[in-house]
């Protein structure tokens, strides 16, 4: 009891969340390719496919080719596109495209990710 014989009480609300199960989630990236100045698609290694998540694909460029560009389609839903770490586009375009330019380095390393913020 309180003070004055009224009983004290308060009212809690729990919420427990229980964490997504990423094993069964499909990948998020749906589309990647690299294209050169006349617009000539370069194949990945191993080849792209949105249904097998790999950790990497290497693209290899033509002789004397210094600039490509990077495009990249993620599902309907996501929320955020980054190159490199970095904001590019929200669920309004899902998708982004990067210039990589080779001209001083021989080999260029990127990171893309596709994520789904709630």
């Amino acid at each position: 009891p309180g003070l004055g014989s009224q009983p004290r009480f308060h009212d809690y609300e729990l919420r427990v969340l229980q964490p997504p199960d990423f094993r069964d989630m499909p990948p998020l990236l749906e589309e990647m390719r690299l294209t050169i100045g006349n617009g000539n698609a370069i194949e990945a290694y191993p080849e792209f496919a949105p249904e097998v998540l790999q950790p990497c694909y290497t693209f290899r460029l033509p002789l004397h080719e210094t600039k490509a560009f990077l495009q990249v389609g993620c599902l309907e839903g996501t929320t955020l596109v980054t190159y490199q770490g970095e904001k590019t586009h929200n669920s309004e375009a899902a998708a982004g495209e990067l210039e990589v330019d080779l001209a001083l380095l021989p080999s260029r390393s990127f990171t893309v990710e596709c994520m789904y913020r709630n």
